[in-house]
């Protein structure tokens, strides 16, 4: 009876072992012996190549007017003429006259001063007669400097110098009676009407270029690391609150940050803005593209194919892997990257991943071109 019990004991204890063992190699089959026993997925993919990708950013820009300055009278008189074309908005060219101050009383001084250089030139002619005089009369005797009327005729030159630098500063006066714009421009203001007194400082008008508007940016540092060299060539494009398009340049990268962003600022210039078809203001807000760098072996697809950890799922051989990629921009509605890996193959991208995706999992690639049409 003993060699019964014992018999019963090794034989639950076997019992026993074959069990855990047992349960032990279910444990450890492998995840893609257990995707092979799954039914095999049906998946929506898209054929993806590689392609040369130019990184584009938009930003926010503020339109300012270029070279705004103001016209200033340098005189004081009443306002004799006033251009008929000096309207706010108005264009003006270089040789308009714009106001034209009464200038009598600076021809007068003119003519004074002119008169003034005349009698200058008749003193220094009548001394240096004096002086030819003396020494033809005192040959072969010792005459002084004072005697050879040497200082008399360094006054004179000197009163006559005086003289015309009077003459010329009242010749600018009177030419000063009359404004011109310094460049081609469009009347921004204008603060005088004809028959009006104006005093030397007063402001008249304020002018800005009209050959050109400048956009002001601002751009992060990851912005710019992104879109690479910009210059004078870097292709940028304006579109205004009218929904107007318009090609623009980058004339200058200030030389510091901005005091409250501290982001790089930038200036840019648009051409021939005051159309009259088409025109662009002064502060004005606009959306502003930049079209930078070239970037090889760039692929392009839905945002969908992007799964919350940043991932891509492709198809090789009819089962799935799990790509690393580095973004490059993303959008709404697609995301633009590179593939860690070989990233000038060509493949076959999951359009709609979903959670319980595993690698190596086999399933059935249903191909749709980019609109999501089934090929």
């Amino acid at each position: 009876m003993f060699i019964n019990r014992r018999l019963v004991q090794i034989g639950a204890s076997a019992l026993f072992i074959m069990t855990v063992l047992w349960m032990l190699t279910e444990d450890a089959v492998e995840p893609n012996d257990l995707a092979s026993q799954q039914p095999i997925l049906k998946v929506s993919t898209l054929e993806v190549t590689p392609m040369v990708y130019r990184v584009k950013e938009s930003v926010v820009g503020v339109t300012q007017a270029r070279w705004q300055i103001d016209l200033i009278s340098a005189v004081e008189g009443r306002v004799t003429t006033l251009s008929q074309g000096t309207k706010p908005g108005d264009s003006v060219a270089l040789d308009t006259l714009l106001v034209e101050i009464d200038d009598t009383n600076y021809k007068a001084h003119l003519a004074n001063t002119d008169a003034q250089v005349k009698q200058a030139q008749l003193e220094l002619a009548r001394l240096k007669h004096e002086q030819t005089v003396v020494e033809q009369v005192s040959v072969g005797n010792k005459v002084s400097d004072f005697g050879r009327f040497e200082p008399h005729i360094e006054a004179a030159r000197a009163n006559l110098q005086a003289a015309i630098n009077a003459r010329e500063q009242a010749q600018h006066r009177l030419t000063e009676t009359h404004l011109y714009p310094p460049f081609e421009a469009i009347v921004f203001e204008r603060r005088v009407v004809l028959g009006q007194w104006v005093n030397s400082g007063d402001r008249l008008f304020t002018l800005i270029a009209s050959d050109s508007i400048d956009v002001h940016i601002e751009l992060s540092p990851s912005q710019k690391k992104k879109l690479g060299t910009l210059d004078d060539q870097t292709v940028v494009f304006v579109i205004d609150q009218l929904k107007q398009k318009w090609e623009a340049r980058l004339r200058y990268e200030m030389p510091s940050n901005s005091e409250l962003t501290r982001q790089s600022q930038l200036v840019l210039f648009i051409e021939e803005p005051y159309g009259k078809d088409k025109s662009l203001l002064p502060n004005s807000m606009v959306s502003v593209t930049l079209i930078g760098q070239e970037i090889d072996h760039v692929v392009c697809a839905p945002a969908t194919a992007l799964t919350p950890d940043g991932y891509v799922w492709i198809v090789e051989n009819g089962r799935l892997e799990k790509s690393q990629i580095r973004i490059q921009e993303q959008f709404d509605d697609r995301v633009c990257f590179q593939f860690f890996k070989q990233p000038e193959a060509t493949r076959e991208i999951v359009r709609y991943p979903i959670s319980t995706m595993l690698i190596g999992q086999q399933v059935e690639p249903v191909t749709e071109d980019s609109r999501g049409g089934t090929l």
